[in-house]
């Protein structure tokens, strides 16, 4: 159980599943955000955190033969950045070891541009390190 007390910066609602509310993220991966967060000195949105297998997202994976991705697991956030700011987060997070994955989306709406940052250890069957465009 994460104590949400000792992140300044961030709280569960940030982080829980849009769909149903739930919030099973891996504490070690909040921590990485918020030593993120601090290193960024500004805030920071979470604009996808937890999604539970019921969200759109994660069911689509299933129907589509996939399984639930790195959100279901607690290890990853989107966080709603566009333009220099993305710059600085990435910078920020390609330098971080416990980062293992980055997902970049700076196309379209500047509101909807964003960074996919996990934690996903690596030795699984999800190949880590790895850095993606969508």
């Amino acid at each position: 159980m994460i104590d949400w007390d000792s992140f300044p910066n961030f709280g569960r609602k940030e982080f829980a599943c849009r769909e149903t509310g739930e919030c099973e993220m891996q504490e070690a991966a909040v921590r990485c955000f918020q030593d993120l967060r601090s290193s960024y000195n500004r805030p920071l949105t979470v604009s996808s955190g937890f999604r539970s297998v019921a969200h759109p997202i994660e069911m689509a994976k299933i129907d589509n033969g996939g399984r639930p991705g790195t959100h279901n697991s607690g290890f990853a956030a989107d966080f709603a950045v566009a333009g220099e700011d993305a710059i600085e987060l990435l910078r920020l997070a390609l330098n971080d070891p416990r980062v293992t994955g980055i997902g970049i989306d700076q196309r379209g709406p500047w509101n909807s541009r964003f960074l996919h940052i996990d934690t996903l250890p690596e030795g699984g069957d999800i190949a880590r390190p790895a850095i993606w465009t969508y």
